[in-house]
C-alpha cells in the first residue's frame, strides 16, 4: 500500500491556523472530514487512471476511516477513466463529482449512497448504464444531463427528490423506469411522472414513438419536458394542464404541430402553434412545421417566448405584431431560410442570439426605441451589409455582428453605444461609420468603436425616422404598412401627394408629411 500524507493549511481571521489533513493511498487522494469518528473524504486521484475502487474503509497511521463522501470536482475531466466502483460507506457524491469524464461507462454504486449531487455524471457521454442503489434518496439537478449513452435507469424506491433536467439530453435514454416501491414518483410508458401523475416531468429523449399525448389529470409540464425529442411529430394536451415549463417543447427536429384540448382553459392551438389562451403569448412554433413558409402572428399577441421560432427552417417571412416590446433569447435563432421580419416599433430589446445564424436575412430596420441589442444577436447574418442604429441605442453586446460583413455602419446616437472589440468582429476597420457630425470625436475615442478609422457625418438624406402608424422613412422612400392616409407639401405649401400607397418615392427635395392623425415631420429625399 502506498501512502502519502500531505498538509492543508488554512489561514484564521485570528491569525491562527488550522491543520486539514489530506493523504492518498493506492493513488487516491482523501481528506480527513472527523478524527472522532474516523471518516474521510475522497478528493481526487491519479488522472492517468482507467479504473478506479474507492474502498469501504482506508488505512492511515494506524487508524481505519469510514470513506463517507466523494468530494465536488474530484474527478471532473478525468478522460481515461472507464470504470468507477463505489464503497458500501460512501453517502454522498459531490457536486460534478464526474461530469466531463468522456470515456466512464461503466459506475458501480454501493449500498449506503443515499445524495447524488448536483451535475455530480454530467456529460459523461460514453456512460450506457448506472445502478441506482436502492438507498439512494436524492438525484440532484443535472445530475445526469448529456450523459448521450445512457439507455436505461430505474429510480429506486427511496428517491424522493429528483432535480431539475436531472436526464436532460440523454438522447438514447428511452424509458425512465420507477420500482414499484417508490411513493414520490411514477412512471407509465416509460415517462416520468411525480407519484399523484400532476406533473410530467421528463418525457425521454430516446423514445421513439412519433405522437404523445399529455393524459388527462397533469396540471403542470416541466421545463424542457419534451424539449428536443428527435422522433416526436406531434404532441396533444390534455384539458387538465394549467402550467407549461420553460422551453418545455422546443428544439424537437421532427415536431409538426402541438394540439391543445379545446376545453382547455389556460392553452390553445392555433394550426398547431402553441398559445396561451387569448394568445397574448406565442409559446412554441413547432419546428418541422413544413406547411407554411410565411407566417403572421396574431395582432392580440404581446410576448414570443425565447426559442419559439428556434431552427424553423422552412420559414421565409415573418410578420410580427406592432405590440411586441422584446425579442426575447434565441427567439428567431437558426432561422435559415428567413428573409424578411420586421421589428415592432414598440421594441426596446433584442435579446442574446436572437436572430444568431439566420444566413437568409439581408436587412433588419430597428425602430427607434431600441435600446439593447444583446450578445451575438445578429452573429453570422452573413448577407446583412449594412445597419443603422436609431439615436436610442445604449449598449451593443459581444459578437452581435460578427460574421455579418457590413461594409457600413450608420448610428443617429449623440452618446456612442456601450460596445466591446468584439461587438463587431472580423468587421473591416476602414469601411465608412456614419454619426451625427458633432459627435464624431466621441465615438474615436469611445471603447470599441475606436477601433474604426473612417468616420463621417451621417447625411441627413439617410437619416431614418419612424412616425406615427408604422409610417418610416428610409431616406428614399416612405413606407407605409397600414396604408394610412398621408399628404405630402413642398415647401412652399404646396399638395404634391395625398393618398395611402405602402411606398411612397418623391423627387430629391425636402417636403412636409402630414398623417390624417395629425403628425407632421419634415423629411428629405
Amino acid at each position: 500500500m502506498n501512502t502519502k500524507l500531505f498538509t492543508l493549511l488554512l489561514a484564521l481571521s485570528s491569525g491562527g491556523t488550522i491543520t486539514a489533513q489530506s493523504f492518498s493511498v493506492d493513488d487516491i487522494n482523501y481528506e480527513i472530514t472527523s478524527k472522532e469518528n474516523l471518516e474521510v473524504q475522497v478528493t481526487g486521484g491519479s488522472t492517468t487512471a482507467s479504473s478506479i475502487t474507492i474502498p469501504d474503509v482506508v488505512s492511515f497511521e494506524g487508524k481505519d476511516y469510514r470513506v463517507t463522501s466523494i468530494y465536488g470536482m474530484s474527478f471532473s475531466g478525468y478522460t481515461k477513466l472507464d470504470e468507477i466502483y463505489i464503497g458500501n460507506n460512501v453517502a454522498t457524491i459531490g457536486e460534478n463529482a464526474f461530469s466531463n469524464c468522456s470515456s466512464l461507462d461503466k459506475v458501480v454504486i454501493g449500498d449506503g449512497l443515499k445524495e447524488i449531487k448536483e451535475s455530480a455524471f454530467f456529460q459523461c457521454g460514453s456512460l450506457k448504464e448506472i445502478n441506482i442503489s436502492p438507498s439512494v434518496e436524492t438525484i440532484g439537478d443535472y445530475a445526469f444531463c448529456l450523459c448521450s449513452d445512457l439507455k436505461e435507469i430505474t429510480i429506486s424506491d427511496a428517491v424522493s427528490y429528483i432535480g431539475k433536467l436531472a436526464f436532460h439530453d440523454c438522447y438514447s435514454l428511452s424509458s425512465i423506469e420507477v420500482s414499484s416501491g417508490n411513493k414520490s414518483f411514477v412512471s407509465v410508458d416509460g415517462v416520468l411522472y411525480n407519484y399523484d401523475k400532476t406533473t410530467l416531468i421528463k418525457y425521454p429523449q430516446g423514445k421513439s414513438d412519433k405522437t404523445f399525448s399529455v393524459p388527462e389529470g397533469v396540471k403542470r409540464i416541466e421545463e424542457r419536458a419534451l424539449n428536443n425529442a428527435p422522433y416526436l411529430e406531434e404532441a396533444y394536451i390534455s384539458a387538465s394542464v394549467e402550467e407549461i415549463g420553460d422551453l418545455a417543447f422546443t428544439v424537437s427536429d421532427r415536431l409538426k404541430a402541438i394540439n391543445v384540448a379545446s376545453d382547455n382553459q389556460h392553452f390553445t392551438s392555433d394550426n398547431g402553434i402553441l398559445f396561451t389562451k387569448d394568445k397574448s403569448t406565442l409559446i412554441c412554433y413547432p419546428r418541422n412545421k413544413t406547411d407554411i413558409t410565411s407566417y403572421t402572428v396574431p395582432a392580440e399577441t404581446e410576448q414570443i417566448e425565447g426559442w419559439a421560432f428556434y431552427g424553423c427552417h422552412t420559414l421565409t417571412d415573418i410578420k410580427l405584431p406592432e405590440n411586441i416590446s422584446t425579442i426575447a433569447d434565441r427567439t428567431f435563432m437558426y432561422c435559415i431560410g428567413l428573409k424578411n421580419i420586421n421589428i415592432p416599433r414598440e421594441v426596446k430589446s433584442i435579446g442574446s442570439e436572437a436572430f444568431k445564424r439566420c444566413i437568409s436575412l439581408e436587412q433588419i430596420k430597428l425602430p427607434n426605441k431600441v435600446a439593447t441589442i444583446g450578445n451575438e444577436a445578429f452573429c453570422t447574418c452573413s448577407k446583412i451589409s449594412t445597419i443603422e442604429f436609431p439615436a436610442s441605442i445604449v449598449s451593443i453586446g459581444d459578437y452581435a455582428f460578427s460574421g455579418t460583413y457590413l461594409t457600413s455602419i450608420y448610428c443617429n446616437a449623440t452618446v456612442p453605444p456601450m460596445i466591446t472589440s468584439y461587438t463587431f468582429e472580423n468587421t473591416d476597420p476602414n469601411i465608412p461609420i456614419y454619426v451625427p457630425f458633432d459627435y464624431i470625436s466621441d465615438y474615436e475615442m469611445a471603447i470599441g468603436w475606436s477601433s474604426f478609422m473612417n468616420y463621417q457625418e451621417i447625411p441627413a438624406s439617410i437619416q431614418s425616422t419612424e412616425m406615427s402608424e408604422g409610417i418610416s422613412f428610409d431616406g428614399s422612400r416612405i413606407i407605409n404598412p397600414e396604408k394610412a392616409v398621408i399628404s405630402i407639401f413642398d415647401m412652399s405649401g404646396h399638395m404634391v401627394y395625398k393618398g395611402k400607397d405602402s411606398e411612397i418615392s418623391m423627387p430629391s427635395g425636402t417636403y412636409i408629411l402630414n398623417t390624417a392623425k395629425g403628425y407632421t415631420s419634415k423629411v428629405i429625399f
